[in-house]
């Protein structure tokens, strides 16, 4: 309009979306946090119904091994007990979070912008190292040797 004018305020364009995007950011890296330690609460507690099942079964453990049962069925026993559990957890937990992933995407659908709720990498990456937490204690018996 008047090139005499001076401009002030100038802003690379870069800087002023990284600006208007900077709570939306936050939020999310924030929701991730919370993703992460209520991921580990659940491989914690786990950890901890797997070993206090484990433990309820001490005796019998060692009956077992006492009758000349071979340490490798016993453990192949437990671990396989443990699986049970583990799977039916699983398949529960898989059924919810499909669940609030469809009530995520379609009735909140203006939070997930260029992210799928039904994210492949979340739906096997979180299961695989909850089993796996879950079937490491199973294994190592420590806390659970007979007395």
């Amino acid at each position: 309009m008047d090139r005499n004018l001076p401009l002030t305020n100038v802003w690379p364009i870069g800087e002023v979306i990284s600006q208007a995007l900077w709570a939306a950011r936050f939020g999310a890296s924030l929701l991730t946090v919370f993703a992460m330690i209520a991921m580990a609460l659940c491989a914690v507690g786990i950890y901890g119904v797997v070993s206090y099942s484990v433990g309820q079964r001490v005796r019998e453990i060692g009956i077992r091994l006492a009758l000349g049962a071979q340490p490798r069925s016993v453990l192949l026993m437990v671990v396989q007990q443990s699986c049970i559990v583990l799977g039916a957890g699983l398949l529960l937990g898989f059924a919810g979070s499909f669940v609030l992933a469809y009530f995520l995407g379609t009735q909140i659908g203006g939070l997930l912008y260029g992210v799928s709720a039904t994210s492949p990498a979340a739906f096997v990456a979180m299961p695989f190292v909850l089993a796996t937490v879950g079937i490491v204690r199973a294994m190592f018996l420590h806390g659970a040797q007979p007395k």
